[in-house]
């Protein structure tokens, strides 16, 4: 007689791990947003924002007996950057947890990320982070031109950001609107100081902001191309972030 093997349950630690399936940027001093929790009839409430995406972020709330806020409640955060205009986002808490110096750290779902989308610019773009590995952008006084060609059509933009596995191509709205509704193509570019690249990508969201599209492209992996540039475009990144993080520390 055979028996079945039992399943075996994961690890709850390993479960919510998972669950957490957008890459969050860490907030540095230098980059710190101001944020603001709205819930019914209360006071609104300064918070300390601490992590960021399309589709949550995280805060250091502070404590208040008179106010507590419970997994479950509907709520609203607002969000604002660098004078920028406010980002307004409802949300869900996801999390309550206890946190040092008489705050709480608040973890919040979006509930609709695609209006949160519609609210960015290129700035928010660069916060609100979507992709697991590393991303860099380029810098201010070297903007990196590319083009997208898909289904004979060609259209010229920058680079927004770039990681090695791919880039946000910004496009403007009118050049946005000739984007095909494809799922392949390719792009041509040339990072500072590296060759003129062209590979095959992968069409994979389409974000309209206020100002631009921006169009989520990720290198097609079986392109015998990109194995031959992965080495430089990997030093790249590695260069960029660390030029990034050294800008963060003196406060940009």
């Amino acid at each position: 007689m055979f028996f079945k093997k039992r399943k075996t349950s994961p690890d709850p630690q390993s479960a919510r791990r998972n669950l957490r399936s957008e890459y969050r940027r860490e907030l540095t001093k230098a980059n710190l947003f101001e944020a603001t929790l709205r819930a019914g009839n209360l006071p609104p409430v300064r918070v300390e924002l601490v992590d960021l995406s399309i589709r949550g972020a995280g805060a250091r709330v502070p404590l208040n007996d008179d106010r507590k806020f419970e997994k479950g409640d509907k709520v609203e955060l607002a969000i604002t950057g660098m004078m920028r205009a406010e980002i307004t986002a409802e949300a869900r808490i996801a999390s309550v947890k206890p946190d040092r110096g008489g705050f709480v750290r608040v973890g919040f779902e979006f509930q609709q990320p695609e209006k949160v989308a519609e609210q960015l610019d290129t700035f928010y773009l660069k916060h609100f982070n979507r992709r697991r590995d590393q991303r860099v952008s380029p810098a201010i006084d070297r903007r990196v031109l590319a083009t997208l060609r898909v289904e004979g059509i060609e259209l010229k933009g920058t680079l927004g950001d770039v990681a090695e596995s791919g880039v946000a191509l910004v496009l403007t709205l009118a050049d946005g609107e000739r984007v095909p509704k494809a799922e392949t193509g390719e792009i041509e570019f040339r990072l500072p100081g590296c060759a003129n690249y062209k590979l095959n990508v992968c069409l994979r969201h389409r974000t309209a902001t206020r100002e631009r599209l921006v169009v989520g492209l990720e290198f097609d992996k079986g392109d015998e191309r990109l194995h031959k540039i992965s080495t430089e475009l990997t030093e790249f990144v590695a260069k960029r972030a660390a030029e990034m993080a050294l800008w963060d520390k003196h406060g940009r």
